[in-house]
């Protein structure tokens, strides 16, 4: 399983590309009641974030290691400073 840090209400979790730990991941985060969720190696297919149901994901690129999910309707990915390694998202 990924590291998890639990200490406050954003929780950041490698999933390492994998299904299952993206679907613990979501139920971490529902347990927390957390509105920003930053994922390490999240679960890609077709080159598409995907397994984050209910979350708008921001990613840069079609290999991104780096994704941040969010509940916030008015978030916007900041693409000048997002890459395949970094995502930055301004609420």
């Amino acid at each position: 399983m990924g590291r998890s840090n639990s200490s406050n209400s954003n929780p950041n979790q490698n999933v390492q590309h994998s299904k299952v730990e993206t679907q613990q991941l979501i139920i971490n985060a529902d347990k927390l009641d957390a509105s920003i969720i930053c994922i390490q190696e999240p679960y890609t297919f077709m080159d598409r974030v995907c397994g984050m149901t209910g979350h708008k994901m921001f990613y840069q690129g079609d290999e991104t290691l780096t994704a941040v999910a969010t509940t916030m309707p008015n978030a916007i990915l900041l693409q000048q400073h997002s890459n395949e390694l970094c995502t930055v998202r301004l609420s």
